[in-house]
Formats: C-alpha cells, structure tokens, sequence
C-alpha cells in the first residue's frame, strides 16, 4: 500500500510493504543511502506481519526527487509489490493531483477526512507500539522566555507507553494554522479551539524578511539563532527586574520589541528566524493550554508540519510548562508527520 499525505512544504509518504520483503528493502536503503538523497527515510516499523517505511519528501525538491535514485527506488517497491494506486490525503488540489499522477503513474485514490484518520492513526500507535510518545525532560521552564538564550541543547527522552490510558486528550495539529480537538474515543471528537498563527505564517514572515527559500533551513538556522538584538527584555523596559510581579530582568517581555530601531543589516537571519519561531510556539502553547484548561483535560499530543527537530519540541513543552503551571503532559511522537496515513490504511 502506497500512502501520501500533501503538506505546505513535504509529502509526506507511508509505504506498508510485505515482512517477507522486508531485509530486501533494508539491505537496498543500507547499500544506496548515498545516493538516495533527496528522501529523507524518518522510520522503519513492522506493525502486526507488515513493514511500514516512513518518508518525506520536500516539494520545494520534487524535481531533484523524480530524476533521482529515491524515484527509481519508489518504482523498485510499486514493482515488487504490484502497488498500482496511491492513497492520498492533504492539500490535494487539481494541479497536485495531475502532478502526482505524472509523477508516479498510478491511479489517485481522495482519502477521508485528515483529523479523522489522524485520531485513528494515534488509537493504533497506542495499542500496536509498545512506547510511541515521547516527552522532554524537564528544564528550566523560564528558559524559552528568557531573551538571548540559546535552544540548541535537548534534554533526554522519555519514552511513553498511552495503551488504554489513551483518552481523553487534545490533539494540537500545527498546519498552515493550529486546530485544537478534544479526542474521547476514535470515534468521538469535536474542534474546541485553534489559532490563525502556524506554520505557513511563519514560513511567509521568515522567507520574507530572510529570503529563505526552505522552510527546514530556517528552522536550523533558528536553533543556532539568539533573540537577543531583536526582541524586548523585562530589563530594557524597566532597567531591571520587575520585582513587584516577580519577572526577571531577561524575561522576554516583547516579540521584535527592540528590531523597529534597529539597523537590519546588523541582525542576522538566524537571528530573525529564532525570534519568529519563538513567537510562533508561545502563540500555540497559550492556545493549547487555555483550551486545555477549559475541557478539563490534562494530555496533549502535539503533531503537524513544524515539528522537524527535536529543538522545537523541547520548545513547544518549555512553553506549555510554563503556561499551565506544569499541570499539562505534552506528549510527541516520531509517528507525527505520517499518523494520517496510518488511519487511512486502516
């Protein structure tokens, strides 16, 4: 079974394979991982007698990609396995669909809702996969907000198992914009909440101060960045720290506070990049967690576009930390990107 799901920047691409072909693939991803560059392989998993590969590949690429021995690859696997459609969910829209057609040359078949098999997707993870969420050990929740400080290093994992414990829980997907859902079952679910301010904005706001033209650079060059020349401090507002509230000076009390005096030349994208991205995760969590605190509910699985790097996970948990007083359990997964087309396999 070939699966895609049609994001803003990847498509996101499931194959569920036999377990009898299984070291035949490993063996050719092993021997041709030099060359096969324009995919990026996230996971392998063999879930009840099948073998599930989990790829992305980057639209911004996608000519690189069909000229490529990835391409060459994917037909290996529609051969072997006599796989003659694809599945596909997301953004797909008529020029999208004639491309895909073009591309691989099988026949589309418009999959169900994507919120849908999202939650479907997450139910199988939990009862199939011994520990498929993960969350962050604890840092200093002020960390994130603290202007200058760097985000590069992640703390631990810690694996977690949610079978039978699963709900009830919010389901945050971070798209173009962010929609927040209470999830009771599988089968019941309703949107509660959700926010204008996702990805595709930060991605617009980064490309147009940066120049960037990938997503995924931005992000990176973000992690190495420090907020420290453009964004307002407690100390620069009030030459100290707020002692009446309790605000430490180097808390950040404004998002490109100091950049409207500034001279752009002197500030680097990185930079830029760091300030946008921590605006974006402090404007998702505060959601999150005033809707969370409004349905009474304590888990919050987090998946969609942004979550490229481990750095911004640990940024998405310092914030929700912060924002309910570490009442809320932020749980993450490595299956994020791809548990829409897990639910519609099923």
């Amino acid at each position: 079974m070939f699966l895609c799901y049609i994001g803003a920047v990847y498509l996101k691409i499931n194959f569920i394979l036999k377990e009898d072909n299984k070291e035949f693939y490993l063996k050719f991803i092993q021997e041709n991982k030099t060359s096969l560059n324009n995919i990026e392989l996230n996971l392998t998993q063999t879930i009840e007698n099948k073998f599930y590969l989990f790829f992305k590949v980057n639209l911004l690429k996608i000519k690189d990609f069909i000229i490529s021995s990835d391409y060459k690859f994917f037909n290996i696997i529609f051969e072997k396995e006599y796989i003659n459609t694809i599945n596909v969910s997301g953004r797909l829209t008529s020029v999208i669909e004639n491309k895909l057609q073009e591309f691989f040359k099988l026949t589309i078949v418009k999959c169900g809702s994507t919120t849908k098999n999202s939650i479907l997707g997450i139910d199988f993870l939990a009862n199939k996969i011994d520990s498929p969420f993960f969350s962050l050990a604890e840092q200093n929740i002020l960390n994130l907000f603290k202007v200058g400080h760097l985000i590069s290093v992640v703390t631990e994992r810690i694996n977690i198992s949610k079978k039978e414990k699963l709900y009830p829980y919010l389901l945050v997907n971070i798209s173009e914009g962010v929609s927040v859902y209470r999830v009771d079952s599988k089968d019941k679910f309703q949107r509660v909440g959700g926010n204008n301010i996702g990805v595709s904005t930060y991605w617009g706001l980064v490309k147009l101060a940066c120049k960037y033209d990938d997503p995924y650079v931005a992000v990176q060059d973000a992690i190495k960045g420090s907020n420290e020349l453009i964004d307002l401090s407690v100390g620069d507002i009030y030459g100290g720290d707020y002692t009446t509230f309790g605000l430490d000076s180097s808390l950040l009390a404004s998002s490109f506070g100091k950049f409207k005096n500034m001279d752009r030349s002197k500030i680097s994208n990185c930079d830029i990049s760091r300030s946008l991205l921590t605006t974006l995760c402090v404007n998702i969590c505060l959601i999150s967690c005033l809707v969370a605190d409004i349905e009474k509910v304590d888990n919050v699985i987090i998946i969609g576009n942004a979550l490229v790097c481990l750095e911004f996970m640990q940024m998405v948990q310092m914030s929700m930390n912060f924002f309910s007083k570490e009442k809320i359990k932020t749980l993450f997964s490595d299956y994020s990107n791809f548990v829409s087309n897990i639910g519609n396999s099923l």
